[in-house]
């Protein structure tokens, strides 16, 4: 019964993300405004600057284009950003599952595109290609922000690995799930831990992106307030401020 919840649960998180464009335009805005005012909290100056420079540079055109010629196997390794993407992609900068088809299964993929199109384009097949495309767009709205930080991190002398863990913590690390229930009475668990085990998994199972709002309120926007209290301050200052300028 948990498994079936789960999947219903996962198709209907995609229903209203990946696969609604209302999303996926305020996603856009989302992203790009939390990273680029939230990397001035975390880093330093020159460097919260250079990324926002680096953002810029990209824009979801662009990144549709990156993904495409990476999936065709055309970037060109003498442009840099090309090969920065490469690089990216191919270290597991993509947040969620990700996986390069072989030969035999890239044969076998265009094998059946060509059995699908060889009587024509049915509506079916309209709107299997609109899905694929309209994922394709969130997938580089997603990357944007992401590759951005990899980007900077690079620029910035960082290792492949720690550049990789910049880009993902840029935002809402969707890698990170948590432990759920698995500490649950577990040998030496205290009753603060089964409660936390407890409240993890219930959140988990009942509430559909649990695992974003907790990762965006406290493995985020407080670590990095308390590290840095008052950049934290300003920026919410700023914030209040552009608000009230709105309003008036």
């Amino acid at each position: 019964i948990l498994d079936i919840y789960g999947n219903l649960q996962r198709l209907f998180s995609a229903g209203v993300t990946t696969l609604s464009p209302d999303f996926v335009a305020a996603n856009l805005l989302k992203d790009i405004v939390y990273a680029n005012t939230f990397i001035w909290v975390k880093k330093s100056p020159n460097y919260a600057l250079r990324y926002n420079i680096n953002s810029l540079k990209l824009n979801p055109i662009k990144m549709k284009i990156l993904l495409q010629k990476y999936r065709n196997g055309t970037l060109d390794m003498n442009n840099e950003t090309h090969k920065l993407f490469n690089l990216f992609m191919d270290e597991g900068g993509e947040t969620g599952f990700f996986r390069k088809a072989d030969t035999e299964e890239q044969n076998e993929y265009i094998k059946k595109l060509v059995k699908r199109y060889g009587k024509g384009v049915s509506v079916s097949n309209g709107i299997i290609d609109f899905v694929r495309w309209l994922n394709e767009i969130s997938r580089g709205i997603e990357m944007q922000s992401r590759f951005a930080a990899f980007i900077t991190e690079r620029q910035f002398g960082g290792d492949i690995d720690h550049s990789i863990w910049e880009s993902k913590e840029i935002t809402v690390n969707f890698n990170k799930k948590g432990a759920g229930d698995r500490f649950l009475f577990a040998h030496g668990q205290t009753t603060l831990g089964n409660v936390s085990a407890a409240s993890s998994f219930f959140g988990r199972t009942a509430f559909a992106f649990f695992n974003a709002s907790i990762q965006g309120l406290f493995g985020n926007f407080m670590k990095y307030s308390m590290r840095n209290p008052w950049k934290s301050l300003t920026m919410i200052a700023i914030m209040f401020g552009l608000g009230m300028l709105m309003a008036a």
